[in-house]
């Protein structure tokens, strides 16, 4: 079982009919203790343009281009659907986002539509939300796999780079 908040382990397997249709389940998450329905985790990617861009007009017209809702959608199901559509206009308006005949998509447009959601907890956490943006942890399994450090040198660069970026912020 994978907690996932896409169907991406499940599209990775498309081109394998049987393991697609008959070996992969999509469920919602169960309710809790309580019978209430567990919020899942739901992230919206973002776009930016990087301070000193070359052509930021050109950035911002491509962005205006893709957020429109069926320029959006087409690159959503070239995705395979692995994201979920922020736009509910989008589901309304193609039937292949709830398709019955999918044994995936359904459920995970339901999932992140219909039943309550929370955002990951680097919203709530400026430090948490640079280290991930500085991928400290991918970086650490770099200096391993390239850079000759040991797992435990790693982790100690880590959690260095994690303790200056959480004494930079108050957290109350």
């Amino acid at each position: 079982m994978t907690p996932n908040a896409s169907i991406s382990i499940a599209v990775a397997q498309m081109e394998k009919a049987d393991q697609y249709y008959k070996e992969i389940i999509t469920q919602p998450i169960p309710l809790g203790n309580d019978g209430k329905p567990v919020p899942s985790v739901l992230a919206v990617p973002q776009c930016y343009i990087p301070k000193g861009a070359k052509n930021v007009d050109g950035a911002k017209d491509f962005l205006k281009f893709v957020i429109r809702p069926e320029n959006l959608n087409h690159y959503l199901k070239e995705a395979r659907g692995r994201f979920i559509p922020v736009m509910p206009s989008i589901i309304k308006n193609d039937a292949w986002w709830l398709d019955p005949s999918d044994p995936h998509r359904p459920g995970a447009i339901r999932q992140g539509l219909d039943s309550p959601t929370i955002p990951w907890w680097q919203v709530y956490n400026p430090a948490y939300a640079q280290a991930a943006s500085e991928q400290v942890w991918p970086q650490a399994e770099a200096n391993v796999t390239q850079n000759g450090m040991t797992p435990e040198q790693a982790v100690d660069v880590a959690i260095k780079r994690i303790k200056v970026l959480f004494d930079k912020y108050e957290i109350t």
